[in-house]
């Protein structure tokens, strides 16, 4: 029984040792040597941006005038990963194209780069990317190491107003863009779009942008079972983010919408599935009793409250659940 299990770990050896040799044994082609008649200091590690052509692309100079060898970090190909910065109108440096929203399987193609002495690399920043009608500055910087930044001199620029929109907002515009534009999408490619909308801004915690995003797609896509948990598990983080702002008829309300929705997932081996399954599970242990709740209405539903939410609404239509 043990040696089926052996083609397995060989696979995974082999995948992990090509990883490996891609990412060591791989050369960036555009590390160069400076001229001995550079004018950069000795001891520095600098970085200069210019725009050198007619294309008004930029390129960006990582320089090493220190002793030692450089070892960076670099993404597909090898390039530079530089963090960019632009004005807004009141001159306050924003951050765009976050090194954060870079995401890489295995690691496949990422190279660590040595930059020796006496030498530099680059990377060029492309003027269809960043161009558009606002006058103002972009900055280029670079973590040499946790407690060292290093940044180029501004560029006047004209560039596109999205750049300075949350880096959330600005996918979510151009992800809700080719919504619109694109006749040829399936439903299936739409989906994962309404998805990865969804999971940008809960990757900022921004879990009611999220809750939000879902059920309006669910009033026309009703059957989609990953916006279903999408909208579950968003609602569960919204519960924990505010559970000290929220009631206990509130948390109970959300957890039964919650639950509610993760109870008309099919029940399969699919992974969604027994990750529902789960959810249910656990979230179920932190509703309200049935005589729990009752009290909370008999107390809410007072005659001086003349707007209490139970009065038209009856439990079956506001959907509550109740522990066992």
């Amino acid at each position: 029984m043990r040696n089926r299990h052996i083609p397995t770990l060989a696979f995974l050896v082999l995948i992990n040792f090509i990883c490996f040799s891609q990412n060591s044994m791989n050369e960036n082609p555009r590390v160069k040597k400076l001229k001995e008649s550079t004018k950069f200091e000795n001891g520095e590690i600098s970085i200069i941006a210019k725009v050198i052509d007619s294309t008004e692309n930029i390129n960006i100079f990582l320089i090493n005038r220190t002793t030692d060898t450089l070892k960076i970090f670099g993404g597909y190909n090898a390039e530079i990963l530089f963090n960019k910065e632009i004005k807004d109108i009141d001159s306050i440096w924003k951050p765009f194209d976050a090194l954060s929203e870079l995401a890489y399987w295995c690691g496949t193609g990422l190279q660590t780069i040595s930059l020796p002495k006496d030498s530099y690399t680059y990377e060029i920043y492309n003027k269809s990317v960043y161009t558009g009608e606002l006058n103002t500055e972009i900055r280029f910087s670079f973590r040499v190491k946790d407690s060292l930044v290093i940044y180029s001199k501004p560029i006047s620029i004209k560039a596109n107003n999205d750049l300075l929109l949350k880096p959330s907002d600005r996918i979510e515009k151009y992800i809700y863009k080719e919504l619109k534009e694109n006749n040829t999408l399936n439903y299936s490619q739409k989906e994962k779009l309404i998805l990865k909308i969804s999971s940008i801004h809960s990757k900022e915690r921004n879990y009611k942008k999220s809750i939000l995003i879902c059920e309006k797609w669910l009033k026309n896509n009703p059957n989609s079972i990953r916006l279903k948990y999408e909208l579950a598990v968003s609602i569960f983080k919204y519960i924990s983010q505010h559970k000290s702002e929220l009631n206990k008829v509130q948390i109970n309300i959300l957890l039964s919408k919650a639950i509610n929705e993760l109870k008309t997932i099919p029940k399969s081996d699919n992974l969604i599935s027994i990750k529902s399954t789960k959810y249910i599970d656990n979230y179920s242990k932190l509703l309200l009793s049935k005589s729990e709740w009752n009290q909370l209405k008999k107390e809410e539903c007072t005659t001086e409250n003349d707007t209490c939410y139970f009065r038209e609404l009856s439990d079956e239509k506001i959907g509550i659940l109740y522990k066992n």
